[in-house]
């Protein structure tokens, strides 16, 4: 097995299903996050109805997440997953979008934002960086899936910009925490990636790597790092997990590395305020 670092991360157990979360986020008590695990290689763990026609037990899967972090699946909420920089903002109107079935889904999005207790948001991953947002000020939230394409397009950036709009965020009053993700020796890309990014953050400390002719090695972490640090969170407020994707899979899976596989869900919600 993997071994778990003592780095602000850790790993939860409960009956059926694990988990990994950030100390940053765990410590408040109305806040519920975390990345699920892919579980027994003859059960996968798989929370996406894009991947398998066993829709049955990808909705029975989602209600064994919701519970782990203490909700109903009636309180989830799922965009589209597009691969875009599209945020969305939902409240209580927008219960279960998505959660049984992806032609529910928050239309045309990859983030979504909200400050309805007993809302839990939830996205899809098998490489791409889950992005984790609190506003410890205002008690809002933001969950984005953040690809290639959504890291070019700064939708951590446009996700706090929509919690600003709604809410009155401000970057400086926020934590925010990066899951697992494919890491930057596992993901090597091509001129047109590089170039969907702004020069600025291209040429950031740590993003991209060249490692032959047209093409780089690409750190979505450090990107998202650099994007939300020149927004205005404060570095310490920023906490990133140890681990990779495409080299921690036994706990992990990527799509890069088999195509097609199951994914992992992330999760984020604010409890009920009884709770």
């Amino acid at each position: 097995m993997t071994s778990l670092p003592a780095s602000g991360w850790r790993r939860v157990d409960s009956t059926g299903a694990s988990f990994v979360c950030a100390d940053l986020l765990a410590g408040i008590p109305f806040v519920r996050h975390g990345v699920t695990l892919r579980g027994p290689a003859d059960t996968p763990f798989n929370l996406s109805f894009s991947v398998t026609d066993d829709r049955d037990t990808v909705r029975a899967n989602r209600a064994r997440a919701c519970a782990l972090f203490g909700f109903e699946i009636g309180g989830l909420v799922v965009p589209a997953q597009v691969h875009g920089a599209g945020v969305a903002v939902v409240g209580a109107q927008d219960r279960s979008a998505g959660a049984l079935s992806p032609a529910t889904a928050i239309s045309d999005c990859d983030a979504l934002v909200t400050d309805t207790p007993g809302l839990l948001l939830g996205i899809t991953i098998a490489d791409c960086l889950p992005v984790f947002l609190l506003d410890t000020v205002r008690n809002a939230i933001g969950l984005a899936h953040s690809g290639w394409r959504g890291t070019a397009g700064r939708i951590a950036v446009r996700t706090l910009e929509a919690m600003a709009q709604a809410f009155g965020t401000r970057p400086e009053d926020c934590l925010a925490a990066h899951g697992p993700c494919i890491g930057p020796d596992g993901y090597e890309v091509d001129t047109r990636v590089y170039e969907a990014f702004a020069s600025a953050d291209a040429c950031a400390p740590g993003v991209f790597s060249p490692t032959r002719p047209g093409h780089w090695s690409l750190d979505l972490a450090a990107a998202v790092r650099h994007q939300l640090r020149t927004c205005g969170v404060p570095e310490t407020a920023i906490s990133l997990a140890p681990w990779r994707t495409d080299r921690d899979t036994d706990l992990f899976f990527s799509h890069r590395l088999v195509s097609g596989c199951p994914r992992m869900g992330a999760f984020l919600g604010l409890l009920p305020a009884a709770e």
